[in-house]
């Protein structure tokens, strides 16, 4: 066994790879699969899904491959068909695949199952696990799903109200699960075409079953056409199983029970129950309309309140510029009353100017003074009121604004800052790289060199090694020239370059000293030939 975690993280490594994945499943026969998608097209998929599962995008999972251990899918954005059925997989999370729109996990050894977020689906075959919570159908969307296969597990005993949101389902297969009591919780399922409900103790509630179900047509099934839309199938057992013994037909591949027949023979149940239905209907249209109301009450009350506020704030703007306008108003009378005061105190000085004497002119001089500092200071204190008051007003105005600006501010001289890093770092790295570049010249510079030295090395020990092939054949050429023939007048020369006796005669003592003039002769000869190869 291969965990399949483990396998699914070497299959798909990065994101671009899983993206490009819309099946992943084992392989299906070309027939089956054309069908299949011809069906999703009919019922509104788009017309480019017909060939879905038969492209490159198709991932086949081989049948020798057993996977084990929980399975989490993350990143598959674009995967539609997961067909993970006959594995040993424990727990599943598929919440992250957002397209998917038919799961397989069949045959598996499932107790846990996370789907939530997938409102594309349709198709859930989730038979033959250990589940035991439901809990993992509110979150599907009950508008889209149309097949549920959830037969043989293990869920609690309950009855079918949990299936009553998914008005579109067309196939409810729950076999060999602890369900029990009516059928009733699907009347409002009128899309329903198949039903499997074997090997549970659901034990009535046909009557409840849609019109449409109890309706085969005629000439599909004389063409013996469709494959599953006109299907009326219905597998059960015990009561049910025997209320239809009678009715049971074989060889139809569209129908196994005679659906009209039946509905015939039970007329007056059907009517009873659809009078029971378009009570409950009636009621909850009822509830829903209470519901909607009281809704629309509680909107109104919030936008009631929501207004009142706005109309609180408004009241109260309005009040703070009405005591501005009013202060500013009062301050300004004030200021036009001082100043009256002060044009009449000088009209009367300049009444009674004549009539006092100099002192008396100089002490209302004087209190004139007073007064125009005293109407100077009262101008003063109502403009630095005014004042306040306006700068109170601009002050909250432009609160917001300076926080805006420093805000800004700070943000110009951090991204000051990161320019600057960023050029330092760039400079460094120049510097870094013309270092290498320099560094690598070296290298070459040295590299030459060192060949140069090498071949130098080379060449000498070329030089010595023939020299040392010279010598050797330096004495291979003395001991042949001892073997030759002596030419005398040559020899006579030898000896007076050499400043010895040209007496010769064939005593032994002449012969070896003649033979110690050839010699050396022979030597320097071979020296000075060596010496000016070395120059050149």
């Amino acid at each position: 066994m291969v965990n399949a975690q483990t396998w699914f993280d070497e299959k798909y490594p990065i994101g671009e790879s899983k993206r490009a994945v819309q099946r992943i499943g084992p392989k299906e026969y070309f027939l089956n699969r054309i069908i299949d998608n011809l069906i999703s097209v009919l019922e509104g998929r788009p017309l480019k899904t017909l060939f879905l599962g038969l492209d490159a995008n198709s991932r086949t999972l081989s049948s020798n491959l057993n996977l084990e251990g929980s399975l989490t899918l993350k990143g598959f954005l674009n995967l539609e068909i997961l067909d993970i059925s006959n594995q040993n997989i424990s727990v599943l999370n598929i919440s992250d695949c957002p397209q998917l729109r038919e799961l397989n996990c069949t045959n598996n050894q499932l107790t846990s199952l996370s789907i939530s977020g997938l409102n594309k689906i349709q198709k859930i075959f989730c038979s033959y696990n250990e589940l035991k919570s439901l809990d993992f159908l509110k979150s599907l969307n009950p508008a889209t799903l149309l097949t549920l296969r959830m037969g043989n597990n293990k869920f609690h005993a309950r009855d079918l109200k949990c299936f009553t949101p998914f008005i579109n389902l067309r196939r409810l297969f729950i076999c060999n699960n602890p369900f029990y009591g009516s059928l009733k919780p699907l009347r409002n399922l009128f899309n329903l075409k198949e039903i499997g409900i074997a090997g549970t103790n659901i034990d009535s509630g046909l009557e409840y079953l849609p019109d449409d179900f109890f309706y085969v047509n005629a000439i599909a099934s004389g063409f013996n056409l469709g494959r599953g839309y006109y299907l009326r199938m219905l597998f059960c057992t015990g009561k049910l199983f025997k209320q239809l013994e009678n009715y049971k037909i074989e060889g139809d591949p569209f129908r196994n029970y005679d659906w009209q027949t039946w509905k015939q023979d039970n007329q007056e149940l059907i009517n009873k129950a659809k009078e029971d239905v378009d009570m409950v209907n009636q009621d909850h249209m009822q509830t829903q309309q209470t519901n909607i109301i009281k809704e629309l009450e509680e909107v109104k009350e919030e936008n009631k309140v929501f207004q009142d506020q706005i109309l609180m704030y408004n009241n109260l703007y309005e009040a703070l510029v009405n005591k501005y306008n009013y202060e500013t108003d009062k301050h300004l009378i004030i200021i036009e009353k001082l100043r009256n005061d002060i044009k009449e105190i000088e009209e009367k000085y300049q009444n009674k100017i004549n009539d006092i004497g100099q002192y008396q002119n100089y002490v209302k001089l004087q209190k004139y003074v007073d007064l125009q500092e005293k109407y100077n200071k009262e101008i003063n204190q109502n403009q630095i009121i005014v004042e306040k008051l306006r700068s109170d007003i601009e002050r909250i105005e432009e609160k917001y604004q300076n926080q805006i600006s420093e805000i800004d501010q700070q943000y110009q001289n951090k991204f000051k800052l990161q320019e600057q890093r960023i050029n330092q770092l760039q400079q460094s790295l120049e510097l870094k790289e013309n270092k290498l570049q320099d560094l690598g010249k070296e290298k070459e510079e040295l590299n030459v060199e060192y060949d140069n030295l090498h071949q130098k090395d080379a060449n000498l020990v070329n030089q010595l090694i023939n020299i040392l092939q010279q010598n050797t054949s330096c004495n291979d050429d003395i001991s042949n020239y001892q073997l030759e023939n002596i030419d005398m007048e040559k020899i006579k020369k030898l000896l007076l370059l050499y400043e010895c006796s040209i007496k010769i005669t064939n005593q032994k003592d002449d012969q070896l000293l003649i033979q110690a003039v050839l010699q050396r002769h022979i030597i320097e000869t071979i020296l000075l030939t060596n010496i000016n190869i070395i120059i050149h």
